[in-house]
């Protein structure tokens, strides 16, 4: 139970610290508010649902397990196309009208 704690306590420690590091440097304005909004909507529309993904993949989901319990296979689809129409909705005008530079 103690080495959970320590686990738990350590991630927790990691997090605070790199939002102590991200709100310093927004308030020296070293990332500007372009930037901010980039990195939110990264965090949102790719890195999250990726952590998902990896989550559910990661705990040894197999396919007899999907096959075995019908009504969670047909969720997590469910689910992951919601996922990809979120994440791919915002893309598509960048894909059909591409920055010039």
């Amino acid at each position: 139970m103690t080495s959970q704690f320590y686990i738990v306590l350590n991630q927790v420690m990691v997090f605070g610290i790199l939002m102590l590091i991200g709100f310093v440097m927004a308030k020296v304005k070293v990332l500007t508010q372009d930037v901010l909004n980039g990195v939110s909507k990264l965090i949102v529309q790719l890195l999250l649902p990726c952590m998902v993904f990896h989550l559910i993949i990661g705990n040894g989901i197999t396919i007899d397990h999907l096959l075995a319990n019908r009504s969670y296979a047909l969720g997590a689809l469910l689910f992951f196309a919601v996922l990809c129409i979120l994440i791919l909705n915002p893309l598509i005008p960048m894909f059909l009208n591409p920055p010039l530079f």
